[in-house]
């Protein structure tokens, strides 16, 4: 349903938080879904170059 969504270009919005409206306005702001709204958290972000100097020269996974 997404790819078909995706493949007709439709726009998938949000409504705000029905605790966070202060009164019912017409003039509702749709966002776009963002990754928080689907993790109910911030994301995590990581820092690359760290994570590389970690593992860099190791083994990190072995395919036995």
């Amino acid at each position: 349903m997404v790819e078909i969504a995706a493949q007709q270009k439709v726009e998938i919005l949000r409504l705000p938080n029905l605790l966070e409206m202060q009164s019912i306005d017409p003039e509702i702001e749709l966002r776009p879904i963002e990754l928080e709204d689907l993790l109910q958290r911030p994301a995590v972000r990581l820092h690359t170059p760290k994570i590389a100097s970690m593992i860099e020269s190791r083994i990190v996974m072995q395919r036995r």
